[in-house]
């Protein structure tokens, strides 16, 4: 689907600049999506492989996608610097807020795991 093909080019993107390893695996048929919430799943995939360019020091990013009759689970993961989620939400950054909003508007769950030094995670749950 576009989505697939749009998350794979953006994990090619990230292995050209060559400093990082990148990839992507997806497991299960991935439902025909309204392309709203096709486009909203992209930009946050977009959203968060920006910032762990921008903030992770990752050398390794990984990117899945489950997909089923009723749920579709996005998992972008990196093993980079990590960061403390309440200084984040605190700083005033429109980061993980903007995530946040997006997913509330396609009704998605949205779960970040990160701790300083241990990297990050960011689940995107999409019920259909």
């Amino acid at each position: 689907t576009g989505l697939t093909q749009a998350v794979g080019t953006e994990v090619d993107r990230l292995n050209k600049t060559g400093q990082f390893i990148a990839s992507f695996t997806q497991a299960g048929n991935l439902p025909l999506l309204d392309n709203d919430k096709a486009t909203i799943l992209y930009r946050m995939v977009q959203e968060v492989l920006n910032n762990m360019v921008k903030h992770s020091r990752a050398k390794n990013i990984t990117v899945s996608l489950n997909a089923s009759e009723k749920l579709v689970i996005l998992a972008l993961k990196d093993d980079g610097v990590g960061f403390s989620i309440s200084e984040k939400m605190n700083s005033g950054g429109a980061g993980l807020t903007n995530l946040q909003n997006r997913a509330a508007l396609i009704n998605a769950l949205l779960y970040v795991q990160s701790s300083p030094s241990n990297g990050s995670q960011t689940t995107i749950e999409l019920p259909l």
